[in-house]
């Protein structure tokens, strides 16, 4: 009995792994697989005894195990190679009903080959009576002594499955066939309306600018180069005739030539200071003499005294 129970569980396991198979693989590869294992079953009904005999001959073997043996064999290498080999040869993608219609007919053959290897074991193996494991149980004694049955269920299943399958896709393409366009109503204009042949007058501040110079085509469409700017490198060293070039930069006023006079010009003439020079200099009218002299006499007006240049280096 324990046997009997093992024998359910492995049948119950193998046909639940066919039906994610059959799920993913789709309803038109599994009728193929279908079509396959039909094919199987017949040759196998008509060469396995023949084969069978054959290599029991040439091989020290039983009769029966060998026509066993190519039964089975020719049951699993057609179905694969025909069934599941056909399904392959072509781009197919299931939609939700083709693909539980997949799952459907997985679970069916998968009934069908379990239910037919049984059969050959005691065709082959028992000279035609089933054995007390098979009896036993519920699930073997319902494919292989129940065969019959078994395979007129599968046959109304397939043809209400399918009936069902024609009526949702014929109901699918009817709400897609007739689709109506959506009309809108467009108000009409209010301002007037104006004629087909009438001209147009043209507004001249609507009218949008007309490049003066004719730019080359390959100039406008040119990459713009960008300078990469590198915070990290240091500066190069100023070129010596760039600096002579830049001379004025440096006098007090920015340009060329504009400096001196710029200053001596805004500012009023400087009184004479006392032993700021001679007498002959202050009265030559130099403006740059009075500069200098006026820079001078600031330098030792704003010179620290002894004491302070003493307690500045103490605080150093």
């Amino acid at each position: 009995m324990v046997q009997s129970i093992v024998l359910d569980g492995l049948l119950l396991l193998i046909l639940m792994l066919l039906l994610p198979l059959g799920f993913f693989r789709g309803g038109m590869r599994e009728v193929c697989s279908a079509a396959g294992l039909l094919l199987a079953l017949l040759i196998a009904d008509e060469w396995a005894d023949r084969w069978g005999r054959w290599i029991a001959d040439r091989v020290d073997v039983r009769s029966g195990i060998a026509q066993f043996v190519v039964a089975v064999a020719v049951l699993t290498i057609v179905t694969a190679v025909v069934g599941y080999g056909a399904g392959a040869g072509f781009s197919y993608r299931p939609g939700p009903g083709g693909r539980i219609y997949g799952g459907l007919i997985a679970l069916l053959i998968g009934a069908l080959f379990l239910g037919s290897v049984m059969n050959f074991v005691s065709r082959f193996l028992t000279d035609g009576t089933h054995p007390a494991v098979i009896e036993d149980a519920y699930l073997a004694r319902a494919l292989s002594v129940g065969i019959d049955w078994v395979l007129l269920g599968v046959g109304l299943i397939v043809v209400l499955a399918t009936i069902l399958g024609m009526i949702v896709r014929e109901r699918d393409a009817d709400e897609h066939e007739l689709q109506v366009p959506y009309q809108v109503q467009v108000p009409p204009p209010s301002g007037p309306v104006r004629r087909q042949g009438a001209a147009h007058q043209v507004t001249l501040d609507k009218v949008e600018p007309v490049a003066s110079v004719d730019v080359p085509v390959h100039e406008r469409t040119a990459a713009v180069t960008v300078k990469q700017v590198r915070h990290w490198e240091e500066p190069p060293p100023p070129n010596p005739s760039d600096l002579a070039a830049n001379w004025h930069r440096t006098w007090p006023g920015g340009t060329r030539g504009s400096s001196l006079r710029a200053r001596t010009e805004s500012k009023p003439p400087p009184r004479p200071m006392e032993g700021s020079g001679r007498p002959d200099d202050q009265s030559s009218g130099s403006r740059d003499a009075r500069v200098i002299r006026e820079w001078l006499a600031d330098d030792e007006r704003n010179k620290p005294s002894g004491s302070e240049r003493n307690r500045l280096e103490l605080d150093e």
